[in-house]
């Protein structure tokens, strides 16, 4: 796997932010290939994943062999490429439905071959190609917007806290002089998680970019968290201080109240905002992540690591004046403010793309101009 011929695999494809592919992570040799039962396809072939993970599609911009979890289209001169990639990611649902397998689903060429593609006249499939470029870019450029702001707060915060020393700011406090309170969360085993309950955040729901992600989160009974004081406000800051050695320290601010607890191998930050922002001590605790502070500094064994509540609370905490924190908090909410937009539409340009696929690629075969390209 280390020759000049790439070697896609369906994690390149549904990796990809774009419709073509041109570099994979993995090669082969020339010999290699003549050795295994994949073939050289050629520039312009259409790549659809069609096990496992199904129904991705990518354009091969150069020659490239797949390992077989690809169906690959190679067009003729009555099939625009382009086209038929959008067609196949907009039947994704209903290749899924068609797919077999115990272990793993997959579709079969013979499935494939049986399937219609509605086919206009080259001039319209080369107009809906470009509708639905446009839009994909469009969409690409959005999402890329909102993603920047992960990247802006912690630039900011070097900008503006590098030298905390030449910021006004002469001595450090402890952690625990700043704070209302530092406390844990409980353990929670999976034998009492339920349906319909309350949030349980665990260190997985901690962003490596500080952000909280509420997708997937565990559900516990009201009567096990209406015993603990674990609920979260909005100003708290959520400390990882369990895990594996580079993820322990990840932490995440919390923007709203919410009915949740949360694990043992969270510690809840929940600072006297007369003397410390959060938006600041948030931005420290991530910019010493990082740098490897708490990797460097905490408890390994087996096969975790840990930097508990105590080491927290002693741990200083340099202290610019608290006019120029929330000259920082204002700037970042700013920023996330334009992020959010920014979000908002790239959901809104991804749901128009969705919308463009149904309405342009949607529609019975054309009498006589249809069928399926047959997959090499």
């Amino acid at each position: 796997f280390r020759g000049a011929i790439p070697w896609a695999t369906p994690t390149d494809v549904t990796a990809l932010n774009d419709l073509s592919i041109a570099r994979t992570k993995e090669t082969i040799t020339e010999a290699g290939l003549r050795e295994s039962s994949a073939r050289l396809v050629p520039a312009g072939t259409v790549l659809l994943t069609s096990r496992a993970t199904i129904g991705y599609t990518a354009i091969a911009e150069r020659p490239m062999a797949t390992n077989q979890g690809f169906a690959n289209f190679i067009c003729g001169e009555c099939l625009v490429p382009e086209y038929l990639a959008y067609w196949l990611r907009g039947q994704r649902d209903h290749l899924i439905r068609l797919a077999g397998g115990t272990t793993f689903r997959e579709i079969s060429k013979s499935t494939l071959k049986g399937i219609p593609i509605p086919l206009p006249p080259l001039a319209e499939q080369r107009r809906i190609a470009g509708i639905l470029n446009r839009a994909a870019r469009i969409e690409r450029l959005r999402a890329r917007g909102a993603d920047r702001f992960h990247t802006f707060a912690p630039a900011l915060f070097v900008k503006m806290f590098d030298n905390l020393s030449g910021n006004g700011c002469d001595k450090s406090v402890p952690l625990d002089d700043l704070s209302v309170s530092l406390e844990s969360g409980f353990a929670c085993g999976k034998s009492k998680l339920v349906e319909n309950g309350i949030l349980h955040l665990r260190p997985f729901n901690i962003g490596s970019n500080g952000e909280l992600y509420l997708k997937n989160t565990y559900k516990i009974p009201h009567s096990l968290a209406s015993k603990s004081k674990s609920f979260v406000h909005s100003g708290d800051i959520l400390f990882n201080n369990t895990n594996s050695r580079d993820l322990v320290g990840k932490v995440a601010l919390v923007h709203e109240n919410l009915e949740a607890g949360f694990s043992n191998h969270i510690t809840r930050i929940r600072l006297d905002q007369t003397r410390c922002e959060p938006t600041f001590l948030t931005g420290y605790l991530r910019y010493l992540w990082q740098h490897g502070f708490f990797r460097d500094r905490c408890t390994q064994w087996v096969s975790q690591a840990a930097y508990g509540p105590r080491l927290l609370a002693r741990m200083p905490i340099p202290i610019p004046p608290l006019a120029v924190q929330r000259q920082f908090t204002d700037i970042c909410k700013q920023a996330a403010s334009i992020a959010n937009n920014a979000r908002s539409a790239s959901k809104a340009a991804s749901a128009l793309t969705a919308s463009l696929m149904d309405r342009l690629l949607d529609g019975d075969p054309a009498p006589g101009r249809s069928g399926a390209p047959g997959p090499a």
